[in-house]
Order: structure tokens, then sequence, then C-alpha cells
């Protein structure tokens, strides 16, 4: 998987967004892709029982577009 700021949405976000925003968003981003943990007090992420989509909306699957999502569980 590529770098997930190379997309369209990504491009508006940048347009739209808060400076401060979006500089956040780019270190969580790469933290992610380094496997580095979550900080303290970060949002929990949530992953689809079916499709594994990891996402911060705990509520429904962006894919499979069913209420499949369940909270992933860190070490801490």
């Amino acid at each position: 998987m590529g770098d997930p700021t190379n997309s369209i949405v990504w491009s508006l976000k940048r347009l739209f967004d808060k400076p401060a925003d979006v500089e956040r968003e780019v270190r969580d981003r790469h933290a992610e892709l380094r496997g580095e943990p979550r900080r303290d007090g970060d949002p929990p992420t949530y992953r689809c029982r079916i499709c594994d989509l990891e996402s911060p909306d705990g509520q429904f699957c962006p894919d499979c577009l069913a209420d499949t999502m369940v909270e992933v569980k860190t070490a801490r």
C-alpha cells in the first residue's frame, strides 16, 4: 500500500482543512506507516470483521457498508 497522502481526497483536505489539523494527520499517518504505536489520547481504531479494513469510524465499514466494526485492542 502506498502513501495515503497521495490521493485526491487528501489534496482537497490540504486545501480546505486547518493547517494544524493537516500537519497532525501527516504525522499520524507516517507514524502508522512506520509501525509506531498510537499515543495515549488518540482516538480508538476499529477493524471490520469481514474485510479487515481499519478506520477511525466505529459504526460502519466504508467498504462493506455494514455495521461490522470492532475496536482494535492495543498493547500498552
